[in-house]
C-alpha cells in the first residue's frame, strides 16, 4: 500500500480498532505518518455473515471516500525528506 499511495493510487486498508496504535506505528516507520486507515469494531472472527456485512456496510462510506480522495504525500516527503526504504520480505535488517 505504501508503494501505492507514493505513486498516487489511493488504498484504503482496514484494520479493527485494538489495533490503532500498532497501525498509526507501522504507517510512521514506513514514512507515511499521515496515512488514514479505516478502523472497524473488535473482534471480528465469530461474527455471522449478517453481522460481517453490517460492519462493511458501516465502513464502506469512509473506504469509498478513501479511494476516491487523491492521495496524500506524507509530511515527510512533502518537505523533500527522503523516506526509509522498506525491507523486503526476508531481506536480512542492519544491526543496531
Amino acid at each position: 500500500m505504501v508503494r501505492l499511495e507514493r505513486l498516487g493510487i489511493p488504498t484504503a486498508a482496514v484494520a479493527t480498532e485494538p489495533f490503532v496504535d500498532e497501525a498509526l506505528e507501522q504507517a510512521r516507520a514506513l514514512g507515511m505518518p499521515d496515512y488514514r486507515m479505516v478502523f472497524i469494531p473488535h473482534p471480528v472472527q465469530l461474527l455471522t455473515l449478517e453481522e460481517l456485512h453490517a460492519h462493511a456496510e458501516r465502513a464502506f462510506e469512509e473506504i469509498v471516500a478513501r479511494l476516491t480522495q487523491p492521495a496524500r504525500a506524507p509530511a515527510s516527503v512533502a518537505a523533500g525528506i527522503t523516506p526509509p526504504m522498506e525491507p523486503r520480505v526476508g531481506a536480512a535488517r542492519p544491526r543496531s
